[in-house]
């Protein structure tokens, strides 16, 4: 009978955020990207939880990613703005994002962020629960390459 390991999920976020540190990322930066992943992996996105911190980890020692992006909001109205992520990591640029929209969000009612220069940055759900937690509706969306069919379709339409 093979052996169970359990890990506590704040030992979860220490340890991924250790590893993204290791692979460059800032202390804050690292922590933020990992809560994204950590809540994945809780959530049983497991395709889109710690797994990614391996494919990120070659895209970054490759120079594929930015380690220590300047990550750059850019105002465009009250309720609206852009974020240029540098070619960070993408969890770390979503979670910039998502912290400027609900910052926003409390001032005006509602916030906006619209992220570019940006990768890969995990599944959607994290970033819904981190907002539903401090009071806020979210719909969050992004990009992707066509991998995936629609239900019933037998070619990828989708990303």
């Amino acid at each position: 009978m093979p052996t169970v390991t359990t890990i506590s999920e704040a030992e979860l976020q220490q340890l991924t955020s250790a590893a993204l540190q290791g692979l460059g990322l800032r202390r804050e930066d690292a922590a933020d990207a990992a809560t994204v992943l950590v809540l994945a992996e809780m959530m049983g996105i497991r395709t889109h939880g710690l797994s990614r911190v391996l494919s990120y980890g070659e895209r970054l020692q490759i120079g594929g990613i930015r380690a220590q992006p300047q990550i750059r909001l850019e105002p465009l109205a009250p309720a609206m703005a852009r974020l240029d992520g540098d070619n960070g990591v993408g969890p770390l640029v979503g979670m910039r994002a998502l912290q400027a929209a609900m910052a926003m969000a409390r001032q005006a009612g509602v916030g906006m962020v619209f992220a570019r220069a940006s990768n890969h940055f995990g599944p959607v759900s994290p970033y819904n629960l981190l907002a539903a937690q401090q009071g806020f509706a979210s719909l969050i969306c992004s990009n992707a390459s066509t991998t995936i069919a629609p239900w019933g379709g037998s070619d990828a339409r989708l990303g």
